[in-house]
Formats: structure tokens, sequence, C-alpha cells
């Protein structure tokens, strides 16, 4: 009856971290998709801070996918560190992304 529990919870745990994969791919293509976009167009290259939000979304989506890597890594072992640094920077980025928010509003 106990490792029904523990098995179900490593099922949610490996399946959000799929998700962070799965949203840092996404990012990561939009983020060199711009690139590929912008790259016949030379008079945006003129300007410094054209294609810095391009850099900040692979950026994120990079990151994205070492949390989940590691996500995934700490659920398999049942790592309680890793699993606190998952929680840490998941909670550490919510945060980020809700200031970001805040100030575009």
């Amino acid at each position: 009856m106990g490792q029904c529990g523990i098995t179900s919870s490593k099922t949610v745990l490996v399946f959000l971290n799929l998700i962070f994969w799965a949203a840092a791919g996404i990012l990561c293509y939009i983020g060199a998709y711009v690139f590929i976009t912008y790259d016949d167009y030379d008079h945006f290259f003129e300007d410094v801070y054209t294609l810095i939000p391009a850099i900040v979304i692979i950026g994120v989506g990079t990151l994205l996918f070492i949390i989940g890597l590691i996500g995934c890594c700490a659920t398999i072992r049942e790592s309680s560190c890793g699993l606190a640094t998952v929680s840490f920077h998941s909670f550490d980025l919510k945060n980020c992304i809700a200031d970001a928010y805040s100030m575009c509003i």
C-alpha cells in the first residue's frame, strides 16, 4: 500500500519535468527562429539591442532544460538535495517571471 503513493508521486514529478523539457524546447526553438528569420536583414544588426530578447529566450530555455534534467535525475534517485535544488530554482524562476510581468503592466 505504501509503495503506491511513492510511485504515483514519482510519476507526477517526472511528468512535470517532462513539461519543463517541452517548454525549454519550445523556447529554444522560438529564439533560434528569431535568429534565422532576421539573418538576412543586416540593418537590424546595426542596433546592438535588436537580438537581446532572442538571447534571453534561449537562455531561459536552457535554464529550464537544466532544471528539468536535475529534477528527473533527483526524482529517479530519490535525492532530497536534488529535489530541494529543483524546488528552489523553480520557485525562483516563477518569481522572476512574475516580476517581469508586473514590470510590463
